[in-house]
């Protein structure tokens, strides 16, 4: 989590490849790709979709992606809040709901 709102794709990379989860939340119920989307990172966001098809588990793609965090917030929500319009236009691309 810390890498991820550090936006640091490296790290982030390594993490996943060592078995760290998409779907782990932190305090807040987000996971890494409410915190992606927060900080309008377009890199990790397509390295988590990425990681997320290499591992050929796109039911967590979609539950990640459509996950409310402890304000029932998506990822989805978070990007569009912040203007980042290319994030929202991805994670719709993979399955986010926009309702």
């Amino acid at each position: 989590m810390c890498a991820c709102a550090s936006d640091q794709l490296s790290t982030c990379t390594l993490l996943l490849c060592a078995g760290a989860r998409l779907d782990s939340q932190n305090d807040r119920g987000m996971n890494v790709f409410h915190l992606a989307a927060f900080l309008g990172s377009l890199p990790l966001i397509e390295e988590f979709i990425h990681y997320a098809q290499l591992d050929d588990d796109l039911d967590l793609l979609k539950k990640v992606l459509n996950q409310g965090d402890e304000k029932n917030q998506t990822p989805l929500f978070h990007a569009c809040l912040e203007g980042h319009w290319p994030i929202a236009e991805r994670l719709l691309a993979f399955g986010a709901d926009p309702f």
